[in-house]
């Protein structure tokens, strides 16, 4: 168990919102804070002295945790939803919960989750792989390069559907150096499964969150999908 959360965790990116809901509440419900992502300090001394940088820099250093956070793409292969699986339920306790909150992610919900003092079992979770070839204004290119690789993720795991995620607006210095992969449940999978027969309390309720925005995006496979841009939306 310990080795397969050692592997989930080094492709999964620490902002992604479905890791910090998971995150948050598994160290709430412990009684511990959720400060600079709980991955690092929570300073505003630390974050006042970033911004005071030159633009170049803080674009480097963007750049630079992006490149950081990806596996090298030659190990894509091994990236793997069970183990993602793995790694949610291993930041909760053994229970029994009355609630339990299954499905996407929502900033919202996570308080109400907190309230209720209830676990979080995302439906999506981002994974990250080192790519420096590519362009962030060369969707078209960015797609069709790693396309097979999405194609590839998507029929290793095939309780979910793989998006290859571009947005060279809101990540821009993150995507010249890494490439996204949003892995959405269509199922929820042994380890979910075994996590609500294991730790929801006898007659507990299990609340389930569906998000029905739409995304820009096209299919290169059987579950495998480019989408462009992410909120907001591009041009």
């Amino acid at each position: 168990m310990m080795l397969a959360r050692a592997r989930a965790a080094r492709p999964l990116v620490d902002f992604d919102s479905g890791v910090n809901s998971v995150r948050a509440l598994g160290r709430f419900l412990r009684g511990r804070d959720h400060s600079g992502l709980s991955v690092g300090p929570g300073s505003r001394a630390l974050a006042a002295a970033v911004s005071r940088l030159p633009t170049r820099a803080r674009r480097g250093a963007f750049s630079a945790m992006g490149a950081a956070q990806g596996v090298p793409l030659q190990m894509a292969r091994a990236i793997s939803a069970d183990d993602m699986s793995d790694w949610a339920i291993a930041q909760y306790d053994h229970g029994p919960y009355a609630v339990v909150m299954v499905g996407a992610a929502s900033g919202a919900a996570v308080h109400l989750a907190a309230a209720l003092r209830a676990p979080y079992l995302p439906q999506t979770l981002l994974a990250s792989v080192r790519e420096l070839e590519l362009h962030p204004d060369d969707p078209a290119g960015a797609m069709n390069a790693l396309a097979p690789t999405t194609r590839m993720l998507a029929e290793r795991n095939p309780e979910v559907s793989v998006y290859h995620m571009h947005d060279p607006a809101q990540d821009r210095p993150m995507v010249e150096g890494m490439a996204y992969f949003r892995f959405k449940r269509h199922a929820l999978g042994r380890t979910f499964e075994r996590f609500l027969e294991e730790r929801l309390a006898p007659e507990g309720t299990v609340i389930a969150l569906e998000c029905t925005r739409t995304w820009r995006s096209r299919a290169v496979g059987e579950r495998a999908y480019f989408q462009f841009g992410c909120l907001g939306g591009l041009s």
